[in-house]
């Protein structure tokens, strides 16, 4: 079976054609509860990652401060997206508008610079998961396949443990779901081994500076941003309407 966008359902609601997202902000979470229930231990089997249908011509780039550039060159449009992989919210958002943001990309119509946080870790049951996750897609990006890295960060929403849960993924799963993206193995050793660590933790910092400069100081993901302008994505046309 095949991870789909449609297995987690939406947290938000559809208003007036307007889709209501929620979203999660640094500051305003407390430490996991100690009698969380568990996690289902089937949510946490890795089957298949779907992967977008990128062109050669669609590159990825790690850039400074380990934000993950994918489009390509002459891409009309560029926007940066900043997400926590805890993020109930970012998980919304990525099973809404997931599958339009990638035709944008395949068609050159748009660029889209990952930033991944790690705000929500603490939240998580081993403490660091947003952390290990950003180090993950971090040596998936450095593999240097587009399509996988979108496959990959993808499926950690489809996979999202829950916020104040008994457990999450650890580095054996999150390599498991870069080799069901079809990662190499030295991609794979480096999720497993952890081995991006550091650069992640400072990458997600790094991230979460830069959208408090465009956003008066607050951290609060899912947020997007054309430059330094927020856009507002409970529009649901919003992708549609920004490249065309």
């Amino acid at each position: 079976m095949r991870l789909s966008r449609t297995r987690l359902m939406f947290s938000g609601l559809t208003v007036a054609g307007a889709l209501v997202l929620g979203a999660c902000s640094s500051g305003s979470e407390g430490a996991a509860p100690a009698t969380a229930a568990a996690d289902s231990d089937e949510k946490f089997l890795v089957s298949d990652v779907a992967l977008p249908a990128f062109g050669p011509e669609v590159a990825i780039a790690v850039q400074d401060q380990g934000v993950v550039q994918v489009g390509q060159a002459n891409a009309g449009t560029a926007i940066d997206v900043y997400v926590d992989p805890l993020c109930p919210a970012c998980a919304t958002f990525d099973s809404a508008y997931g599958s339009d943001i990638e035709k944008a990309i395949t068609a050159g119509d748009l660029a889209v610079r990952y930033h991944t946080l790690d705000f929500l870790a603490e939240r998580s049951a081993s403490g660091d998961f947003s952390t290990r996750a950003a180090a993950a897609s971090l040596c998936v990006a450095e593999g240097g396949d587009a399509a996988q890295f979108v496959g990959f960060h993808s499926a950690l929403f489809n996979m999202q443990p829950k916020m104040g849960g008994s457990d999450d993924l650890s580095n054996g799963h999150l390599s498991a779901i870069a080799s069901a993206a079809g990662a190499s193995e030295q991609v794979l050793e480096c999720v497993a081994t952890g081995a991006n660590l550091d650069q992640g933790a400072a990458a997600a910092t790094s991230s979460s500076a830069d959208l408090a400069g465009k956003n008066d100081g607050k951290v609060s993901t899912p947020s997007v941003f054309a430059g330094t302008e927020a856009l507002d994505f409970t529009n649901r046309d919003w992708v549609a309407e920004l490249t065309s």
